[in-house]
């Protein structure tokens, strides 16, 4: 039967050419298909994305933002995509008409919500991306991979400044922690403090208890005082009515003032020039002073000699009484002639006196009229003496037309007693002249001493003329800008009635506060009571602020070693930022996108190859009328598993060699090539032997089955529950997995043997059976052939 098979291919050139060509749908399926999607992924940079970008720059502190562009400028420098920098109108036409497969806008909030990030409500940084799935769901999906990279890489670059901020507050924190431990600690001994002055003041606020007591009396009593107060402003009020009212006469007296000071000032020059004058005149009197010592004690001298000759002459006529001559009356006329003689210088000496006493009456010092008036008494007392004696002595010297002999019985004895009367006025005169006390002659002195005295007060009094004139002046402008102030003063006494009226008006508030303040106090009272009761709380809530402070010290501390413990270096801020790396162990190596796709591809190049062989080419053919089925069986298998063999060699060796598949193990990769592509064929060729054209059919709804739930391109628990049930028993699912170990995954996989063993039962059932089907169908041939030849004859 094989030759014959051969036999027939050689007068059929059609079926080796059908052979050829079927043996070549696994290569140019895998070749031409993988090659389109070998390495999609290294071309990610190719696809078109607009970028608009709306951001506008913003302050932070101090400190420009302006991350929108930061950004654009950092996409066109890697390029993980092919941005372009348009406008947004530009960007929705491109997404529109295909030109772009995402448009990302950075919105014009973006940098200004970045700044939020420490803010009580942080606005979140927008990024805004757009896709077009309709045009290409993978490349939508890779942009929005890409979008939400940048995403991330946007959060990372905010979350690291950020973190560098928060690590500086950090070391802040650290020495604040510090502070704030000792701060605790310090609380803690203020507590203690806080509780001493605490047990004071609720002592003393049992004493503001009793004392509101006492207030609560003393606001009574103010209240009544009040009443009286408001009495009392009342009639200041009239009071100041009053002085309002006189305040014209109060403006006309103080004019009248400065006119009379005016004239003060006239006068005190007036005064002045009359000291100076008076000084002068003083000086002069001190001068004549001297003469008139001399004179008085001149009038001393001649009075004591009056009365030595007085004396004398009395004693003469006492002892000589009644042998009186003429001759002694001649010798009394004598010396009753020098008496006279002295008597009237002594009246002389007393005339110029008269001229010293009236000066001195002139003085306005009262010490100098005081000796003026000792001194006029004294001349008084000495005129009145002296005329005594003048009369006496002119009595002797005429004692009319007596004769001696008469004088001597009749005139001696008025001569006596008339010596006699002036002895005594003599003698009154020594007294008035030497008394110590209130003798001319001391008085003089004083007179003398006084006038010295009055003339050094009225110099140094002349040198002060000038001062009092200064003085003058300056009462005289005093007065002046009084005056000017007058109408100040007015304005002030009329506002201080209007104040007074008002005070008057609201005087029945006042006593009502009054009122009010005592019921207040009685409130105090109370309240001071329960405020007392409250301190003693609160005393109890200081010894537990103690506590707490003494516990928060501790806790403080123990937090800022605790901080001193945190480093926040660079790496620490990077480590914040990213703290977990992807440690990445490939168990397998899958260079590109084809790699990863030939296993479900060569499944599916071997099973369409081997549905489409078994499709053209003639597996039964009744013109045949094979005698043996077994036989028949074997000249159609070699066929089968030449092509087969073809078909998983060729399909290999072009992946490798055109589009460089680089297997972990090749040797393995070509075994599981050909069993697979023997188990697809025998499969095929069994439904196809056993059903015809119908077989044909159920291999391409098992083929539709395989596609989707062989977990070629999505893994099986991705699928729906149906395929996830079928998945164990559709063939395709063992020639991928076989696959993914020789190509990809190596001696580190599971290896190919279940794969293997799995593959080579499905083609074993499949060869049995359709050996089994070569062997029914020609026995039934045969026993159909006689039939068919008798009815023939």
């Amino acid at each position: 039967m094989l030759k014959s098979e051969f036999q027939n291919l050689r007068n059929n050139k059609f079926l080796i050419v059908l052979i050829i060509v079927l043996s070549l749908v696994p290569t140019l399926y895998t070749t031409i298909f993988l090659s389109s999607i070998w390495d999609p992924y290294s071309k990610i940079s190719q696809l078109p994305v607009a970028l608009v970008n709306e951001d506008k720059a913003c302050d932070d502190n101090g400190n420009t933002l302006n991350i929108g562009a930061e950004l654009t400028r950092t996409l066109a420098d890697e390029k993980p995509l092919a941005f372009e920098s348009v406008d947004s109108q530009t960007a929705q036409a491109g997404l529109k008409n295909g030109d772009y497969y995402m448009v990302i806008t950075i919105p014009e909030d973006f940098s200004k919500n970045a700044a939020t990030l420490m803010n009580s409500d942080p606005q979140p940084m927008v990024l805004s991306y757009e896709i077009n799935p309709g045009e290409n769901l993978f490349a939508s999906k890779i942009a929005s991979t890409a979008a939400t990279s940048i995403k991330n890489s946007v959060s990372d670059k905010v979350t690291q400044t950020y973190t560098e901020v928060m690590f500086k507050q950090i070391s802040t924190l650290k020495t604040g922690m510090n502070q704030a431990a000792d701060g605790a600690t310090a609380i803690n001994d203020g507590s203690e403090q806080l509780e001493n002055g605490n047990q004071q003041i609720t002592a003393n606020l049992s004493k503001l208890a009793d004392s509101c007591l006492t207030f609560s009396d003393g606001a009574k009593t103010l209240s009544v005082g009040l009443t009286q107060y408001t009495d009392g402003v009342g009639e200041l009020s009239q009071g100041l009515q009053q002085l309002n009212g006189q305040l014209p006469t109060l403006t006309s007296g103080i004019s009248q003032i400065q006119s009379g000071t005016n004239h003060l000032n006239t006068g005190i020059d007036q005064y002045t020039t009359g000291v100076g004058q008076l000084a002068d005149g003083s000086q002069k009197l001190s001068s004549s002073s001297d003469s008139l010592n001399a004179g008085v004690s001149s009038v001393a001298d001649g009075i004591n000699q009056v009365k030595a000759v007085n004396g004398q002459i009395l004693a003469s006529l006492i002892q000589n009484q009644p042998q009186a001559t003429a001759t002694d009356l001649s010798g009394l006329s004598d010396s009753t002639t020098d008496i006279l003689t002295n008597t009237k210088s002594i009246q002389n000496d007393l005339g110029s006196l008269d001229a010293v006493i009236e000066s001195l009456k002139t003085s306005a010092d009262p010490q100098v009229q005081a000796q003026a008036d000792a001194l006029e008494s004294l001349h008084s007392s000495l005129a009145v003496n002296s005329d005594i004696i003048g009369d006496s002595a002119s009595r002797i010297q005429n004692p009319g037309n007596s004769t001696p002999e008469t004088a001597s019985t009749g005139n001696t004895e008025q001569l006596i007693q008339a010596l006699s009367g002036m002895d005594q006025g003599l003698e009154q005169l020594q007294q008035g002249m030497n008394d110590e006390n209130a003798g001319l002659i001391s008085g003089v002195a004083q007179y003398t001493a006084g006038v010295n005295s009055v003339t050094a007060g009225l110099q140094a009094l002349n040198n002060q003329s000038e001062t009092l004139a200064t003085g003058s002046n300056g009462l005289a402008l005093a007065m002046t800008e009084l005056n000017n102030q007058t109408p100040l003063l007015t304005s002030g006494v009329v506002q201080l009635a209007d104040g007074s009226s008002l005070l008057s008006a609201n005087s029945s508030q006042l006593i009502s506060g009054a009122s009010q303040l005592a019921n207040g106090a009685g409130q105090i009272s109370s309240g001071s009571s329960q405020l007392a009761a409250g301190s003693q709380t609160l005393g109890n809530g200081i010894v537990s602020l103690k506590d707490g402070s003494q516990l928060l010290a501790g806790k403080m501390s123990d937090g800022a070693l605790a901080l001193a413990a945190v480093n926040t270096n660079d790496k620490n801020i990077e480590m914040f930022v990213s703290p977990t790396i992807s440690d990445e162990e490939s168990f397998s190596t899958v260079d590109n996108n084809g790699t990863s796709m030939a296993p479900y591809i060569i499944s599916l190049a071997l099973y369409l190859g081997a549905m489409a062989f078994c499709l053209f080419y003639p597996l039964y053919d009744k013109n045949d009328k094979p005698k043996n089925g077994v036989a028949y069986w074997l000249s159609k298998s070699f066929i089968l598993l030449s092509v087969s063999t073809m078909q998983a060699i060729l399909a290999i060796t072009a992946l490798m060699l055109l589009n460089h598949l680089s297997p972990v193990n090749v040797v393995a990769t070509f075994l599981i090539a050909w069993i697979t592509s023997l188990c697809f064929m025998s499969f095929t060729s069994l439904l196809r032997v056993v059903l015809d054209e119908g077989g044909s059919f159920i291999a391409l709804l098992v083929l539709i089955l395989q596609l989707s739930g062989s977990s070629g391109v999505y893994p099986v628990e991705l699928t729906t529950s149906f395929f996830q049930a079928i998945h164990p028993y559709l063939p395709m699912t063992y020639s991928i997995e076989a696959f993914k170990q020789t190509l990809s995954i190596g001696t580190q996989g599971t290896g190919i043997g279940e794969y293997t063993i799995v593959l080579l039962g499905i083609m074993i059932v499949c060869i049995a059976l359709t050996c089994l089907t070569y062997v029914l169908k020609t026995k039934k041939a045969s026993k159909s052939l006689p039939l068919l030849l008798k009815d023939t004859d």
